[in-house]
């Protein structure tokens, strides 16, 4: 079915809900940021827990924040509240946090940030696999979550969750126009009948070649396409009991290649010629759960099974790439007053084929984990210890043999709430990665053979982190300290010409401060209105390649210990309004990046002093301002009503790159009619 005939229905299903409902609007109050008490976040042990007894450092983007934002997917998104984001020009964004993850978009088995959606994996590390609609909140896992979510989530984990239907019917449809004739569809809604509920939303976005803050255009940046679509049908039955069907569509025409380099290629902005769609990549995905979750008329146990497959492929001029998996997730909880636990068990198969210059043997990755977390609350539920353990199996299999390997994972914690509106915390946990079966099997890619080492080791890392989070009247604010060692960084070294091995490198050191401070000055002089200055910021004090074996990545290769691609000092700050008198709603956000060391594959200056093949460059990028208002312009009554968007991209046409030599868009517009109900 082609995306305007999808759009198409979509908008008559709305319309015809609405019209049925014909339900009087009520102009809601600003969201408030909630409290220790009141917030309850899911990713941290898979079930609701108050924000109070987390002790690690979470990031909630809450529907009202990502109805503000000017951003277009999840990476822009990401990238406004200050995480280190590496974006391609037409996709693929990766994401890295404390130090770790990935500068290549993919598969999740390459990656050490794990995506899930619905707390579930889905087969992708891409940042911009949603489009934002349909989203009730975003959840974000700062440092190791292998204890609950297995191997991947070394550096964290993003949880996207979605909406579900309930009987306050909700609709929402917007279409849009912008710069490098982009345009953009959106539809969302939700609703639910007795005991049926549905949510449903999607997204749809065009883009040509877009010119960047120093007046390139940069060459196949565009995207023909770029479709999300998220359903969810649920069903109620005995009042405490759900089965839940949930399917997502991800389809990206154009997607520029990043791992192109020659004299003849994107890279050069002079165009030698015609090269369009000399280096383009088409991404899809689809992915189906089947989940049914169950708790007792006391709420004293929870349980949940979940089944999802899905495919995720990627589609080049040279290559192509298809990762099937099957997930199986379960738990059942435990919810006493001075004791809670989970116990837990996760089955991940994916089944890899690729056709990199030349066919490739299909391979396989299983994993098998069991896990346990425990909680003792104390003082009144204001004093939590928190303590669990996880083991891995898992396996990988090649033409050529099996690998079979085992990975513990620990974690111990301890929130305390000397007041209401005051949580200090620490936590000590460990994480890991395992090798995938390209790693570590013989195989040939483009000019280059690569030999088998049946001794590589997984990733580990061990992390330690105190701080304390502050709900306070109209404050909100949070300081982190983290430590981070990382050991057996997997990376490939020549060992022969045309000869490579992945290898493990001994030793890497991480550290650094997380702080976040906002204040509601609206709440403050009790006002019916928000305005909400905020700042984030992470730097890192330290950021140490501890390896001295001669590998790619090591001191000896380098002439320097600091670890690549890893930004040291990542801010974003900026200002929240939200008028419901007049209507208006207004979000300012301004970002920076400083020191990061990345290598350049590019043979041409750009314009920004950088290039030759294989040098190494320690660059800041230019604070990057965005601006996004919404008015409301009328009211239908009892069928919604119509508000104006408008944004303002880069305001003052910075040149930036969030990763070296694929530079972002310059300055910017773009301008929407939405319709809410």
């Amino acid at each position: 079915m082609g995306n305007k005939y999808l759009l198409a229905l979509a908008f008559a299903a709305i319309f015809a809900i609405s019209a049925s409902q014909a339900l009087a609007q009520t102009e809601a109050s600003p969201s408030s940021s909630g409290s220790l008490e009141t917030i309850v976040v899911t990713s941290s042990t898979r079930v609701q827990e108050q924000l109070k007894e987390v002790p690690t450092n979470i990031t909630i983007i809450d529907q009202e924040k990502i109805s503000q934002t000017s951003a277009q997917d999840l990476g822009e998104l990401l990238f406004q509240e200050g995480f280190q984001v590496y974006g391609y020009p037409a996709g693929g964004q990766a994401l890295v946090v404390r130090g770790m993850g990935s500068n290549q978009s993919g598969s999740e088995t390459n990656t050490r940030v794990l995506i899930l959606l619905n707390g579930r994996r889905i087969g992708i590390n891409s940042l911009d696999f949603t489009g934002l609609a349909n989203i009730e909140r975003i959840e974000i896992i700062r440092g190791p979550a292998s204890l609950q979510y297995g191997p991947s989530a070394m550096g964290g984990v993003i949880n996207v969750i979605t909406r579900r239907g309930s009987e306050d019917f909700k609709a929402y449809a917007e279409v849009g126009v912008g710069s490098y004739n982009q345009n953009k569809e959106k539809v969302a809604f939700s609703g639910k009948a007795r005991d049926l509920d549905i949510s449903f939303g999607v997204t749809h976005d065009f883009r040509d070649d877009y010119k960047t803050g120093n007046g390139f255009i940069w060459k196949d940046s565009r995207y023909g396409n770029h479709t999300n679509a998220n359903l969810d049908i649920g069903y109620t039955f005995l009042n405490n009991h759900r089965i839940d069907i949930n399917y997502y569509y991800l389809d990206i025409n154009g997607n520029l290649c990043p791992g192109m380099t020659g004299e003849v290629s994107y890279l050069n902005p002079v165009d030698p010629g015609n090269i369009d769609d000399f280096s383009r990549t088409d991404v899809s995905l689809s992915n189906a759960a089947f989940s049914y979750e169950g708790k007792t008329e006391d709420n004293l146990f929870n349980w949940s099974l979940t089944y999802g497959t899905g495919r995720n492929k990627e589609s080049g001029t040279w290559a192509t790439s298809i990762w099937d998996l099957d997930t199986l997730t379960s738990f059942v909880s435990y919810n006493g007053d001075l004791i809670s636990s989970v116990l837990g068990l996760d089955y991940s198969k994916y089944v890899i084929k690729s056709d990199s210059w030349g066919e490739l043997p299909i391979s396989s990755m299983t994993d098998l984990g069991v896990f346990l977390t425990t909680k003792l609350h104390l003082l009144e539920n204001n004093l939590i210890f928190s303590a669990g353990g996880r083991y891995d199996t898992y396996k990988n299999k090649y033409e050529t043999g099996e690998l079979s390997q085992h990975a513990f994972t620990p974690s111990i914690g301890v929130a305390y709430n000397p007041v209401e509106w005051l949580k200090l915390r620490a936590n000590y946990s460990k994480g890991f990665k395992m090798p995938t079966p390209i790693e570590v099997f013989p195989q040939s890619s483009g000019s280059y053979t690569y030999l088998f080492n049946p001794g590589l080791r997984p990733e580990k890392s061990k992390t330690f982190e105190i701080g304390t989070d502050v709900y306070w009247s109209f404050i909100t604010g949070s300081l982190t300290y983290f430590h981070s060692d990382w050991d057996d960084k997997i990376t490939s070294v020549e060992v022969a010409p045309n000869m490579r091995q992945n290898v493990n490198l001994t030793n890497s050191e991480i550290a650094g401060l997380e702080f976040a401070l906002s204040a509601d000055l609206g709440q403050a002089f009790d006002q019916d209105f928000v305005l909400k200055p905020y700042v984030n910021l992470t730097y890192l004090t330290k950021r140490k390649n501890k390896d001295h074996t001669g590998g790619n990545q090591s001191v000896e290769y380098l002439g320097f210990d600091t670890l690549t691609n890893v930004a040291r000092t990542i801010m974003n700050f900026g200002v929240n309004f939200h008028h419901p008198g007049i209507n208006l709603k207004a979000n300012i956000n301004a970002r920076k990046m400083w020191g990061m060391i990345s290598q350049t594959w590019n043979n041409y200056d750009m314009g920004h002093g950088m290039g030759r093949n294989n040098s190494f460059y320690n660059y800041d990028n230019d604070f990057i301002v965005d601006l996004s208002l919404e008015k409301r312009l009328w009211d239908f009554e009892k069928f919604g009503h119509l508000n104006l968007k408008a944004q303002i991209n880069n305001i003052f046409d910075a040149f930036y790159m969030p990763y070296i030599n694929y530079p972002g868009p310059g300055r910017n517009f773009y301008v929407g009619l939405a319709w809410e109900y």
